[in-house]
């Protein structure tokens, strides 16, 4: 491959991996970030910015007395785990595979993330793949979004939270009418 297709292949990675991680994350957080397709920016703020969401969590449960139970802990921390997994997911839809090394630091965070949740390896392992079930099938049902918001990352290389949630509200009235 020459340069060019490379540079190429590797924006459109970029753009439908941070689509992919917006889309869910619209749905299941109704949250969305700015997106970039420069790869370091994107995932050191996105990571960041759920880490900082979970220490306020677990912050705010110490600073209350609020006992919080394995079960709490799933709740805030399951979502952040399936926005994370749905970067690689939208990535391999694409081009039938991944490159690991753009989702390291998701993964990183998605064992991080299992370890606070679980006792031994067996069950953290079993819980990603459960995560991992649901991020596939995210990524499946809301296929016709992620492709909207990749396009739209691909022409423009960058998006506003506001831009996103647009190019998102535009691709579901367009598939609702169909």
């Amino acid at each position: 491959m020459r340069k060019e297709e490379l540079e190429a292949k590797r924006l459109k990675c970029t753009a439908y991996h941070e689509a992919g991680h917006a889309v869910v994350a619209f749905f299941l957080a109704d949250e969305v970030a700015d997106l970039n397709t420069t790869i370091a920016y994107s995932d050191r703020d996105r990571v960041d910015h759920w880490a900082n969401c979970l220490a306020t969590a677990n912050q705010l449960s110490a600073e209350l007395g609020l006992p919080v139970s394995r079960k709490d802990l799933i709740k805030v921390r399951e979502p952040s785990m399936i926005i994370l997994m749905a970067g690689a997911e939208a990535e391999e839809r694409v081009f039938d595979s991944y490159e690991p090394l753009r989702s390291i630091c998701d993964y990183q965070h998605i064992v991080n993330l299992s370890c606070g949740m679980h006792a031994n390896m067996d069950s953290v392992f079993a819980h990603i793949q459960y995560c991992r079930t649901i991020a596939q099938t995210f990524v499946r049902k809301a296929w016709p979004d992620i492709e909207a918001v990749g396009t739209a990352l691909l022409e423009k290389k960058r998006l506003t939270n506001t831009e996103t949630r647009s190019v998102i509200q535009r691709a579901r009235e367009t598939n609702n009418k169909d």
